[in-house]
């Protein structure tokens, strides 16, 4: 992904980089070092949206690392992805800075009306909606 970046002259500020902390790396220390070695993989300083995977194992730990690197100009958004209703809002009340975009996957069969009605009127999140049919 660096080399392409670097390879097609486009300005790093033009680009929008988003990326996930995985499951695996659920907890404060692991996501530190998951978003360090994103950096250095993205040849980056800053990364504009990273999302947490899942809400599973610590996340709130996730999230309060990628609190502080947002405070520190690190991460420009921070985001979730296949959060449902109950744990988007869990969260909501538990953090200090607000998730930008719920990633959610949204097809005929798994129309997520009822995350979306939430998402509206629980948060300031937007909605990156993944359409996956079978």
């Amino acid at each position: 992904m660096a080399k392409g970046i670097r390879a097609s002259g486009i300005k790093r500020t033009d680009i929008i980089i988003t990326t996930k902390i995985w499951h695996t790396d659920a907890g404060y220390d692991n996501t530190m070092r998951a978003i360090e070695s994103s950096l250095k993989k993205l040849n980056t300083n800053y990364i504009d949206i990273m999302l947490v995977h899942q809400p599973l194992g610590d996340y709130y730990g996730s999230w309060r690392a990628m609190e502080e690197l947002y405070d520190q100009n690190v991460l420009r958004g921070l985001g979730l992805s296949n959060f449902y209703e109950d744990r988007l809002i869990d969260l909501l009340y538990h953090c200090n800075v607000k998730p930008v975009v719920n990633q959610i996957e949204c097809h005929p069969f798994n129309q997520r009306h009822s995350t979306l009605t939430i998402d509206e009127k629980a948060s300031s999140c937007r909605h990156g909606m993944v359409s996956i049919y079978p």
